[in-house]
Formats: C-alpha cells, sequence, structure tokens
C-alpha cells in the first residue's frame, strides 16, 4: 500500500554571528511513519535573503544520507522571496528512528543571513497489508 505525508516546521531567521564567519544553519528534523519503503523526500522552503544583511548570498538546502553521513540532494536557492526545494529518494534518507535531517545554510561575503517562512517536507512510502 503506498501512501504520502507532509509535516511542516515553524520559521527562523538564520544570521551568522560575526562578520569573521560568512555561514550559519539551521536543522530541521521531521519524524516520519516506520515503512518498508521510502520512496521521494522533497524539501520545500519559503524565504529569501535577508535585507538587513551587508551582503548576502543564497542559500542552500539539503538532506541527510544516513548511510554515508553525508549531505546530499544539495540545491542552491536564489535572494527572493520564494518557495524552493530540493528531493531525494529512498531509505537512505531516513534513520533508523524514522527521521529526516535537514538543513538549510546561509552564505554572504561578510554575514550569511537568510529568512526562512515555511519549511515542509512532503514524503512517499510504502507499507504491507
Amino acid at each position: 500500500m503506498s501512501t504520502h505525508g507532509r509535516a511542516t516546521t515553524t520559521a527562523a531567521c538564520i544570521s551568522s554571528a560575526t562578520s569573521t564567519t560568512s555561514t550559519a544553519y539551521v536543522t530541521y528534523d521531521f519524524s516520519i511513519p516506520s515503512a518498508v519503503k521510502y520512496g521521494k523526500l522533497t524539501l520545500s522552503v519559503l524565504g529569501a535573503a535577508n535585507a538587513r544583511a551587508i551582503v548576502d548570498g543564497p542559500a542552500t538546502l539539503s538532506i541527510k544520507n544516513w548511510s554515508t553521513g553525508e549531505e546530499k540532494a544539495i540545491h542552491n536557492t536564489g535572494l527572493s522571496y520564494r518557495w524552493y526545494s530540493t528531493s531525494a529518494t529512498g531509505s537512505a534518507y531516513v534513520s533508523s528512528h524514522h527521521v529526516v535531517r535537514t538543513w538549510v545554510t546561509a552564505y554572504g561575503s561578510e554575514y550569511g543571513n537568510w529568512d526562512v517562512a515555511k519549511v515542509k517536507l512532503t514524503y512517499r512510502y510504502a507499507l504491507l497489508r
């Protein structure tokens, strides 16, 4: 039996602490149902570069591959306010505790600064009958 779901979370403003640090990030962990098979996982983020930053750069979206321990499915955003997304497929992106770990990472030449309005994870999974 194939099914799907969606999880959402709250907003954040990610900013590096000092001008000597050019990146900042926020981690979102989503708990999803146990399944025999996971299909497409899509991280979607509504946001934009923060106009208060000295020099803004884009952000990246990524999803953790639990098999390799690395950030994968990396996608660059733009600077304008809109939805951005990245996708990955398979059980390697879901931990043994049914968690999908995602990141939004901001970059800038002096301050990494990006406003996150909404974050959602859309997923497909299969259950045994």
